[in-house]
């Protein structure tokens, strides 16, 4: 199982760098499958660091929602900001 435990920063213009940590967020880059931000796909921006650590630019949308799934546990986790 896999946990978001912060989302830095909660707002920015489209094309801020935004830092995803947690535990378990996958075993290397393939784990990630899906990044989205207010319902945009972003996974082509999004690096995997570690299990620890994702970042992403975000697009342009209103707001911040932002789901991830990983391919390793077939879940997906919501932050809402």
């Amino acid at each position: 199982m896999f946990f978001i435990t912060g989302v830095s920063p909660k707002e920015g213009p489209p094309g801020t760098l935004i830092t995803i940590r947690g535990d378990n967020l996958g075993t290397d880059v393939k784990d990630l499958i899906s990044v989205k931000i207010c319902g945009v796909e972003m996974v082509l921006t999004a690096d995997w660091i570690s299990r620890k650590k994702i970042t992403v630019r975000s697009g342009l949308g209103v707001g911040m929602c932002i789901y991830i799934w990983f391919l390793i546990f077939l879940l997906y986790s919501t932050v809402f900001i």
